[in-house]
């Protein structure tokens, strides 16, 4: 467990690997990070520095199993549920690349604690923040302002991820319309579905926490949360566009498919009307009767000719009715 606390006289201090016997006493704001994996059995106890209900609490943590982001009001302290997402390297941006993991927050006026099963880099960042800038001394509202800046800023790296995609497949539609771009179409809607069907509940979360209903965030303090607030409805906004913008792009696809096959067609008919003279032409020579070009010298040079200029014929009124075109 790490804790970072402000002392009555406001320095700030942190210590890594603590017990519970190393709670501050009397300090003014701490945060205690946990993780699941290794403090699993300091987390009630933690959590009795937050709220009465701290068994609850603990099993709530404990038995999570992936279920949408939420929040929960005590009398005397908050918890939520966020989504921790990270990208793997070296992979396309899809929901097969994307590790879903939970990020639990529970805090009251003095107390924050944040609890995962994995190691979160956005809490790593959160955390080095609130050391470096001492802003927990202001208060434990500013230590959840930093998680949540992190926090949005790891989404926006991965919504830059996704629309590059979308943009690399607009150009490649364009360039290359006989590209088979269905998969990659496939992979990129579901990414985005994945996301809007997280984000969607979590721009809920950031609303109350924006909103001068949550005791918790100090007057002085509101604007920052109204930031972070404004920022993730910005974030949904722009996911959903990007939504909307792939489901034209899978029918201006669909429609060029089209376009592209009645070519093929269209060709491939042109080519057998091309070919319908000269093959009535010598199936009529073919026949077992008697021809009056049969015995002629220059009958077999005459169907020749005579098939090539019907076809030259034809061909000269395509090509002046536009029908290659």
């Amino acid at each position: 467990m790490q804790i970072t606390w402000s002392a009555s006289d406001g320095t700030v201090h942190n210590r890594s690997g603590a017990a519970v016997a190393d709670w501050p006493r009397g300090a003014r704001a701490v945060w205690a990070d946990l993780d699941l994996a290794e403090d699993e059995a300091l987390l009630e106890p933690v959590l009795g520095h937050v709220a009465r209900a701290r068994a609850g609490l603990a099993a709530r943590i404990v038995r999570h199993e992936r279920r949408r982001p939420s929040l929960l009001l005590y009398p005397e302290a908050v918890t939520f549920l966020l989504a921790d997402m990270a990208l793997e390297a070296g992979r396309e941006v899809s929901v097969a690349s994307e590790r879903r993991r939970a990020l639990h927050v529970v805090m009251n006026r003095k107390v924050l604690v944040t609890a995962h099963v994995a190691d979160s880099e956005l809490l790593a960042v959160a955390w080095e923040e609130t050391r470096r800038g001492e802003t927990l001394a202001e208060g434990v509202d500013l230590a959840l302002y930093q998680v949540l800046t992190a926090y949005l800023s790891a989404w926006e790296r991965l919504r830059g991820h996704l629309i590059a995609d979308y943009e690399s497949i607009q150009a490649e539609m364009l360039l290359h319309p006989y590209a088979n771009l269905a998969p990659r179409i496939l992979a990129a809607r579901r990414a985005l579905l994945a996301f809007n069907r997280i984000l969607r509940p979590e721009a809920e979360i950031f609303q109350l926490l924006g909103s001068s209903d949550f005791t918790f965030v100090q007057k002085t303090h509101r604007a920052y949360f109204q930031d972070v607030t404004d920022r993730m409805t910005d974030l949904v906004d722009e996911v959903e566009a990007t939504r909307e913008g792939l489901s034209g792009t899978v029918e201006a696809y669909t429609s060029m498919q089209s376009n592209e096959i009645n070519k093929v067609v269209k060709l491939l008919t042109i080519i057998s009307v091309l070919s319908l003279p000269a093959t009535t032409i010598a199936s009529i020579y073919g026949m077992n009767f008697k021809i009056p070009e049969l015995h002629w010298w220059f009958g077999y040079w005459y169907s020749l000719a005579l098939m090539a200029s019907v076809t030259l014929t034809l061909l000269w009124w395509v090509r002046r009715h536009q029908g290659f075109r």
